[in-house]
This record gives C-alpha cells, sequence and structure tokens, in this order.
C-alpha cells in the first residue's frame, strides 16, 4: 500500500514538471506570435488608405453591390482598418444606394462619412413603395450642396419633390422618371449653377425645370419630337446632343429650330 502512495506520488511529481515544462515553452511561443507583425500592418497608414481608395472603381463611379460589401468587410478586418476606412472621405463618397434605398437612416451614416467632399450618388427606388422612396430621398437634403454627380432611376415627381433645392456643386444630372397618368407640378432644379451634363426620358422631359442655357451636353431618350422644341431653343451652348426619338417625323412642322451641330438618333421615326 505505502509502495503505490509513493510511485503515485512520483508519478504526480513528473507530472508536475511536464507541465511546468510545457507551459514555459508556450509562453515562449506566444511570446514570438505577439511579437509577430503581419507585413500589411507595418504599412504606413498612408498606404493603406491608397490601397483602399483603389478598392474603388474611379470617381464618380458609383461601387457596385458586391464591392458596397466588401468595403463593409474592410471595417471589420481590425481596429486600425476600421479606423483608417471611416476616416478617408474617398471611400464613401459615390455610392449606388441599389439595397439600402428603402433604410433612410444609413444614408446619412454613410454620407456623413464623406465630411463635406463631393459625392456621387445613384438613387434607385424601382422597387420599394413611393412613399417610402420619397422618405429614403429626404435623407439626401443635408448632402445637397454636396451633389456632384446624381442619377434617379424611375422615381416619381412626388419623390423629386422633397429634394428641391440648392445644388451648388451638381455638374452631372440624370433623371428617369415613372409615367404618371395625373402628374404633379413639375420640379424645379435651376439652382445648379455648374450643371453641365443632363439626361432626361420621355417622363421626365415636360415635368422638370432645368437651367438649358447653361448645359453643354443633352440626351433625350424616348421623346417625341414636338418635345424637344422649346427646349433645344433654349440650349444655347451646347457641345453634345443626342436624341432619341419614338414616333413623330423628322420632317414634322414642329421641328426646332436650332443652329447646333447634332448627333440625333430616331427610333420609328427614322423608319
Amino acid at each position: 500500500m505505502l509502495s503505490a502512495l509513493a510511485a503515485d506520488r512520483a508519478r504526480v511529481a513528473e507530472l508536475d514538471a511536464k507541465i511546468s515544462l510545457l507551459e514555459r515553452q508556450r509562453a515562449q511561443v506566444q511570446a514570438r506570435l505577439d511579437s509577430y507583425r503581419y507585413p500589411v500592418l507595418t504599412l504606413p497608414n498612408e498606404i493603406i488608405t491608397e490601397i483602399f481608395v483603389h478598392f474603388l472603381p474611379p470617381y464618380p463611379h458609383c461601387i457596385s453591390f458586391h464591392k458596397l460589401y466588401g468595403l463593409i468587410v474592410l471595417t471589420q478586418i481590425c481596429h486600425l482598418w476600421r479606423e483608417i476606412a471611416l476616416r478617408t472621405p474617398a471611400l464613401w463618397r459615390a455610392i449606388g444606394f441599389y439595397p439600402l434605398a428603402d433604410h433612410p437612416a444609413l444614408f446619412d451614416a454613410w454620407l456623413g462619412r464623406a465630411r463635406g467632399f463631393p459625392i456621387s450618388l445613384i438613387f434607385d427606388t424601382d422597387w420599394i413603395e413611393d412613399n417610402r422612396a420619397a422618405g429614403s430621398l429626404k435623407a439626401i437634403v443635408p448632402y445637397l450642396a454636396q451633389l456632384e454627380y446624381f442619377e434617379v432611376h424611375w422615381g416619381s415627381l412626388s419623390q423629386l419633390q422633397a429634394i428641391e433645392g440648392p445644388m451648388p456643386m451638381l455638374r452631372h444630372f440624370e433623371l428617369l422618371l415613372q409615367e404618371e397618368d395625373d402628374p404633379p407640378t413639375p420640379v424645379s432644379f435651376l439652382e445648379a449653377p455648374l450643371l453641365r451634363r443632363v439626361l432626361l426620358n420621355g417622363a421626365a422631359v415636360g415635368n422638370v425645370i432645368l437651367p438649358w442655357a447653361q448645359l453643354t451636353s443633352l440626351a433625350l431618350d424616348g421623346v417625341f419630337l414636338s418635345e424637344c422644341a422649346s427646349i433645344l431653343q433654349q440650349t444655347f451652348n451646347l457641345v453634345h446632343c443626342e436624341l432619341i426619338f419614338v414616333g413623330g417625323d423628322l420632317d414634322d412642322e414642329d421641328a426646332p429650330d436650332v443652329t447646333p451641330v447634332l448627333t440625333i438618333t430616331g427610333i420609328d421615326s427614322l423608319q
């Protein structure tokens, strides 16, 4: 009996010695791991910022949904990367809000990170209810002064009325409206002194008021020839004009009397 106890005590002492040795070895390995720095984390913050910016398409092209997800992932890798991403306005200034248009609160979170930089925004309302889309567009109002490139796809006039106001930096405006049986009063975007390029579809042509005289590029898609007359007579500074007609005839007596050289593409009217 005594010999068995002595053997067990000896065995415990032996195991304690092994445990102590393993703990020292573990501490040494952990110390090496703690001292190791991944090469990418040794880069200066300025280089990491430049890598992040090159992850995106060049401005003003808006980031796609898949890239949008990737941008979110960048903020979740580590604390350093999150801090760099959140304090880099260039990452947040060109967003296509296709999947986020139904969440107005996200506009403020994302666009707020642009920190006063000019922004490029594509807003697609085709898949959400009209009243909810109007609420989402209202979230853009605090950033109207930063809008430089702005596209609204398949919106309505009632939605646009939520964002009437000065847009002092707007240069490019693309507006595709839904057809409405009883459209409300036309929406005015006259307070845009830098606006030069405009694309409108047929539903938008007669329902928005723009500073036509200052435009240098104009594209009208799906319009009747007679609808263009009053607009083209005001566009004194056009360099490029693309008109895609539906119906009518180019010899129509209502054809506009304009002097610029036009690139005209017809659909039914040229057949």
